[in-house]
């Protein structure tokens, strides 16, 4: 059996359990079976984090977000409105890439009275997406229109 160095040299991360960082398993593999998330994963969670924070008034600030008006009988009651623009200047800012996201959530993540709650209900409705373990799963990753390659 082929073993990453580390592997070898320190019984693994987890003791006994160097059998998960086999060289033979691809990164995703790796991923999963430790059930560790991807960067991009981790970095979308921080700012729907983010996100919440900033619609629910817990930033003291003046709001980033334009909230949508009109009501309809799609989304939740948080929804955004999305802000377009023509060059790739504007669509990598945080207020534009995040709007997206924040409006494919269902009522019951983004509605959480706590922000613990909303952290624990974004990975529950998170778990079978994607991004969760491949990393290449987005072709851009502020637009989750484009979930899958």
């Amino acid at each position: 059996m082929k073993f990453d160095k580390f592997s070898k040299a320190s019984g693994g991360i987890f003791g006994n359990e160097s059998l998960v960082l086999k060289s033979d398993l691809s990164y995703e593999d790796r991923l999963r079976t430790l059930k560790l998330p991807t960067l991009v994963y981790r970095r979308l969670r921080g700012d729907l984090i983010n996100t919440y924070k900033y619609m629910h008034g817990l930033f003291d600030t003046q709001s980033l977000f334009q909230q949508k008006t009109e009501s309809r009988t799609r989304g939740h009651s948080l929804r955004m409105a999305k802000n377009n623009s023509k060059g790739n200047t504007r669509a990598l800012f945080f207020t534009t890439r995040m709007t997206s996201w924040w409006n494919s959530l269902p009522e019951e993540v983004v509605s959480a009275p706590t922000v613990n709650s909303f952290k624990t209900r974004l990975d529950k409705h998170m778990e079978h997406h994607p991004v969760m373990y491949d990393h290449m799963a987005l072709d851009c990753p502020h637009r989750p229109e484009m979930m899958i390659r």
